[in-house]
């Protein structure tokens, strides 16, 4: 019965790789040698060493998306078996990213995203290390799904939201070791902020430099009185304001005084420079005073909102353009702020990797 046994089997796999090409419904078979008529599932030996070397690796390549050299790699160190090459790949981007974490991330895309009723939103940055994979389509929908995905769980934290699933079961920091082992670059969540809108208030979102729906170099979220379709109009153009000008503080009463002194020092040193440069006679002390203080006022209105030139009309003030207008917040993120980006030297690079 042995060799019955052997032939019946070898029959069956060398039938199962035959029509998996085109069926994984169960196939009836007739073996005159072995006397055995029946129905065989094919399905079951998806996962056990049936493929040929192509098809199992066009096979982990649809099911993973990794890359066409690993699935290769990985379909090689575990003969052929599609499960086991799907748990080596994720131990080998486990590996990889552990490997990259220490290099510099400061590119990458900004993410926004708003609830429906405009009532609470969230911002995040997700780093990598080159533009190039900032935008690529695996990354841009990562940066989509991790914003969608922390403004529906109401994230505060990136620990809270790398910690998070998806619907899939999947957590948002498996996700991003599965995205560094198809790009090959280190990719963080670098942080994230949860707005919320005052009673009676909206949020309002902008992207500059749209790479995608909700995504792009900077993203700023404003927390702005009123609702409706004026609300969004003007919350709109006071987010084009923040993103062109970058103020700091929303009005000069935000203006911490320890910076009003120092600025005030600043420009009391730079008058005097001033009059004794140019020989002139110093005004009397009111006089000079009333100078300092419109040459502080000045400079402060720079990084104060409601102060600035407003960009669509720069004869006035945001304040002077837009009255009545009361804005309780923004935030504001562009992709890499605050990260020292690392000049890379091409001909070192190579040399080293060349091994000279």
């Amino acid at each position: 019965k042995i060799p019955i046994l052997r032939h019946t089997m070898s029959f069956l796999r060398s039938l199962s790789r035959s029509c998996l090409k085109h069926t994984r419904s169960p196939i009836a078979f007739n073996c005159s040698r072995c006397n055995v008529v029946g129905t065989f599932n094919v399905a079951p030996l998806v996962s056990m060493r049936n493929y040929s070397t192509i098809e199992a690796i066009k096979e982990l390549r649809r099911l993973t998306d990794a890359p066409l050299g690993h699935c290769k790699k990985a379909i090689a160190e575990c003969n052929g078996d599609i499960e086991e090459a799907k748990k080596w790949l994720q131990k080998q981007g486990i590996k990889t990213a552990r490997k990259k974490a220490g290099r510099t991330a400061a590119e990458g895309l900004v993410g926004v995203a708003l609830g429906s009723d405009h009532k609470s939103g969230v911002l995040v940055e997700l780093n990598c290390e080159t533009d190039f994979s900032a935008n690529t389509a695996i990354f841009r929908s990562l940066a989509q799904e991790v914003a969608k995905h922390a403004q529906g769980i109401q994230s505060t934290s990136t620990e809270s939201l790398l910690s998070s699933t998806f619907s899939n079961g999947t957590s948002v920091a498996d996700e991003l070791i599965n995205v560094t082992s198809k790009i090959g670059e280190n990719v963080q969540l670098r942080r994230v902020e949860r707005v919320h809108a005052q009673p009676g208030g909206s949020l309002v979102s902008y992207i500059h430099n749209a790479q995608g729906e909700g995504v792009g170099e900077i993203g700023v979220i404003v927390n702005i009185d009123g609702e409706g379709e004026e609300a969004m109009r003007v919350g709109r153009q006071i987010c084009m304001q923040i993103t062109a000008l970058n103020p700091q503080y929303i009005s000069m009463g935000d203006v911490p005084q320890s910076i009003v002194d120092e600025q005030k020092q600043i420009e009391t040193v730079s008058y005097s420079r001033e009059l004794e440069e140019s020989g002139k006679k110093a005004p009397p002390g009111n006089v000079v005073e009333k100078i300092i203080a419109g040459k502080v006022q000045k400079k402060l209105s720079e990084e104060v909102l409601m102060a600035q030139e407003f960009i669509m009309d720069s004869k006035k003030s945001v304040e002077q353009a837009l009255p009545g207008v009361k804005v309780h917040s923004f935030v504001k993120y562009r992709v890499g702020d605050g990260v020292e980006k690392v000049q890379a030297n091409l001909a070192e690079e190579v040399s080293k990797q060349a091994g000279l």
